[in-house]
């Protein structure tokens, strides 16, 4: 990972089963994990007049958002993705609530490194 990249511009293209499996491992270290919410927005790419923009094209996508708060440690974490994978979203926002607070920071940054050079590599 380079020193001035951000870690969700990481995450929000690694791969779906390594970020549920990463997640998973921080279970143990977060305590317990509410859902606040989650579900599927519809997300409008800009494109035509204005005046179009009500209408939904095949140009048009899903996005799946997450919060979590995890009260042992009092944050709230987000997720969002394109698609429909919610766990995946679920998973995101449990590493963003246990990145904010350090949790783990030495296999955060290892997760993160091994996924920016997987995506450099093109195999994101």
């Amino acid at each position: 990972m380079k020193c001035n990249e951000h870690p969700l511009s990481i995450l929000a293209n690694a791969p779906a089963e390594r970020l549920k499996n990463f997640a998973e491992t921080l279970r143990p270290k977060v305590g317990a994990i509410d859902v606040i919410q989650y579900g599927n927005l519809i997300a409008k790419r800009p494109h035509g007049p204005l005046v179009q923009l009500g209408r939904i094209t095949s140009e048009d996508g899903t996005i799946v958002e997450a919060r979590v708060y995890l009260s042992d440690l009092d944050v709230e974490g987000y997720g969002a993705r394109e698609g429909r994978d919610t766990e995946c979203a679920l998973a995101l926002a449990v590493i963003d609530a246990a990145f904010r607070c350090g949790i783990a920071q030495a296999d955060m940054d290892r997760f993160l490194r091994s996924v920016a050079t997987l995506q450099t590599a093109g195999g994101a």
